[in-house]
């Protein structure tokens, strides 16, 4: 839960606070789930019940890199004596903006906060629209920092090269 406060998944609101489904607001459980890796490493991670929210007026769609582009570049790198470097993003989805209006309220996980109306700000694992929107925030970010998508394959991005250099 320290890592969802410190990437603000949540806004906390007074136990009366009201949400009209007309505005678009969609009431959600949240429970914590617990499971055991391949590794026997444990994890707990905090989702939101994706079941009970109607996610037909939002992208769910996530394309992903296909495996002949990741096999053309492992055997260029090779060939060109050139290194790989793989990265993983802890939390990626609850980097992402939230684009839906859902709200829960908070249980015996948020200690001290317990019963307090929580607002849903970052996307959470179980949410219909997670992945998408976390696809659409790292795009973003790539595109920041001067990357593009390829024309063959829209999730292999590659580094603008400064023609002067």
């Amino acid at each position: 839960m320290g890592a969802l406060e410190r990437l603000n998944v949540f806004e906390y609101l007074d136990p009366n606070t009201k949400f009209w489904r007309e505005e678009g607001w969609q009431f959600a459980p949240m429970q914590m789930i617990f499971d055991m890796k391949q590794d026997s490493c444990r994890k707990a991670r905090f989702v939101v019940g994706g079941h009970a929210i109607d996610s037909s007026k939002h992208t769910t769609y996530l394309s992903t890199i296909k495996d002949v582009s990741v096999r053309l570049l492992m055997l260029a790198a090779v060939k060109n004596g050139l290194n790989i470097t793989t990265a993983d993003i802890g939390n990626a989805f609850c980097t992402a903006p939230c684009t839906e209006k859902i709200w829960s309220i908070a249980g015996d996980e948020f200690s001290e906060k317990k019963g307090l109306v929580i607002v849903l700000r970052r996307a959470l694992y179980g949410l219909k629209t997670a992945s998408a929107l976390f696809n659409k925030f790292l795009g973003d970010f790539l595109q920041e920092m001067g990357y593009f998508p390829s024309h063959a394959d829209q999730d292999l991005w590659l580094e603008k090269l400064d023609q002067n250099k």
